[in-house]
């Protein structure tokens, strides 16, 4: 089965977090970040599926703890390294470049478009 439209929906909901999405950020204890990420209406919706989706597959591909919590107006997204190179990495990625990591997306987004979901 194809569903093309599955993906445009998916390409939606990345074009209105990284546009639209606050983020405020918080570096704890040298270790761990933590990003608060908040918006409305289709953007909080894309904030809902998507970081716990993406937080999975780099907590499955990487040695971070990552940690999501729900909040009504958004999600608290909490990364923890074990390494100083990794948090550093972390901390010049910031949450927009965390949710890049990984070297799933082409597999990902091909398998949404045959109806893998998200």
């Amino acid at each position: 089965m194809v569903d093309i439209d599955a993906l445009r929906n998916h390409l939606v909901d990345m074009n209105s977090l990284t546009l639209s999405a606050s983020v405020s950020t918080k570096e704890l204890n040298g270790q761990a970040m933590e990003f608060y990420v908040t918006g409305e209406d289709r953007t909080l919706q894309a904030i809902k599926t998507m970081i716990p989706a993406h937080a999975a597959m780099v907590r499955n591909s990487t040695d971070w703890a990552v940690e999501v919590i729900d909040k009504p107006d958004g999600v608290i997204l909490k990364v923890t390294t074990e390494s100083t190179r990794d948090h550093t990495k972390l901390r010049a990625l910031g949450f927009f470049g965390f949710m890049t990591v990984g070297a799933h997306h082409q597999l990902h987004h091909f398998q949404m478009s045959n109806g893998a979901g998200h």
